[in-house]
């Protein structure tokens, strides 16, 4: 499932696939899943869609949508381009 591709207003970024690991605890009778690790820059509208998208799909058993300050991640791509256009 790609579910950030679905999203208007969001741009996905980097996805890091960790592969199955054992869970820490039992979750839906379940002991392994795989993890993933997906990074997006969007809107908080986009990203509230990104979650309710994320709850609602049977594959995916747990998920944590994470903000990341601007700070901490950089700027976005085009950002700088309008800047020097000012």
């Amino acid at each position: 499932m790609d579910a950030a591709s679905g999203v208007e207003g969001a741009e996905r970024g980097q996805v890091d696939f960790w592969g199955k690991r054992r869970l820490a605890y039992e979750v839906k009778h379940r002991t392994e899943a795989y993890y993933v690790v997906l990074q997006a820059r969007a809107e908080p509208a986009a990203m509230d869609e990104l979650n309710r998208l994320l709850s609602l799909a049977d594959d995916v058993m747990r998920h944590k949508v994470l903000r990341i300050p601007e700070e901490v991640y950089g700027p976005p791509k085009g950002a700088e381009a309008d800047a020097a256009d000012a």
